[in-house]
């Protein structure tokens, strides 16, 4: 039984996946099964994986009977899994080569931890790094509760799911990610682990997120802002009462929601979806 499960959902990402195949294999950690779930692609997906599952047997491929959409894909993804730890790893984003070897040690060694996370560096359609961000200074265990609750202040602290790691243990204790959302089910289902124990930030650069217009969160959001703000609303007031917060913080949970995602659409338009335009790296730090 390998000690990490990499599980990779996929669908229409033969523009990417190669590259992020690439990156799980260029790991110096090497007890792993990489798994890739396809939610019935139309492009090349799943000839460019099975390229690297002939040569390599820690490579499988699973592929959907008809489609799940995004949350479902990644619950079915999660459900191939037989190490002792999992991460989701989207199929345009990369891991740094030490990605694994430190998420992993950190959770073998504080036993009180359910859930890591690391800095993350935001990369365009050609790998070019156009954001640093950190959410936590320094490396450093944070109460669960404390973190959860500094979250629904009104951002994901957490990050996506490329850059979290936790034990399949847990997974089986708090079950699977919500299928009510989805856009959101990542930032759920962090706050859903740290019920059970804490959070650990790594204050290392250890995963590549892609954003661009052609990505899924790109895609939605684009097409779906409305439909994005009105589902953080629903997650909010479910999560707000679940931590004790009151009716004046549930409006200002509104508030910000929608500032924040008129404000990420405005940035990926000016970043991403002008090619001529000039890139600037900023770095963007949390508490």
């Amino acid at each position: 039984m390998p000690k990490v499960s990499i599980c990779i959902p996929s669908y229409n990402g033969a523009r990417y996946i190669e590259r992020t195949i690439r990156s799980v294999l260029s790991q110096r950690y090497q007890d792993y099964e990489l798994l890739i779930n396809d939610d019935c692609s139309t492009d090349e997906t799943i000839s460019i994986a099975g390229m690297f599952a002939g040569e390599n047997s820690r490579v499988r491929i699973y592929a959907n009977e008809s489609r799940l959409g995004l949350t479902g894909n990644w619950n079915e993804a999660m459900s191939h899994a037989t190490g002792e730890y999992i991460k989701l790893l989207c199929q345009d984003d990369l891991l740094e080569p030490d990605c694994i070897e430190k998420q992993m040690g950190i959770l073998e060694n504080f036993r009180q931890v359910t859930l890591v996370t690391c800095a993350a560096k935001v990369i365009d359609s050609n790998d070019k790094v156009i954001l640093k961000r950190k959410y936590w200074h320094g490396s450093k265990t944070i109460d669960g509760r404390k973190a959860s609750r500094t979250s629904l202040l009104g951002i994901n602290l957490f990050g996506e799911p490329s850059a979290l790691m936790f034990r399949r243990k847990d997974k089986e204790r708090i079950g699977l990610y919500d299928a009510r959302y989805g856009y959101v089910p990542d930032w759920d289902y962090s706050l859903r682990l740290l019920e059970e124990g804490d959070l650990y930030h790594i204050d290392e650069f250890l995963t590549q997120f892609r954003v661009n217009s052609d990505t899924e969160s790109g895609r939605l959001l684009n097409e779906k802002l409305m439909e994005i703000c009105l589902e953080e609303f629903d997650f909010f007031n479910r999560n707000s009462k679940r931590h004790g917060f009151h009716f004046f913080h549930k409006g200002l949970n509104h508030l910000v929601v929608l500032f924040k995602n008129i404000f990420y659409k405005l940035f990926q338009n000016l970043f991403f979806n002008h090619p001529g335009k000039k890139r600037t790296e900023v770095a963007s730090f949390g508490d």
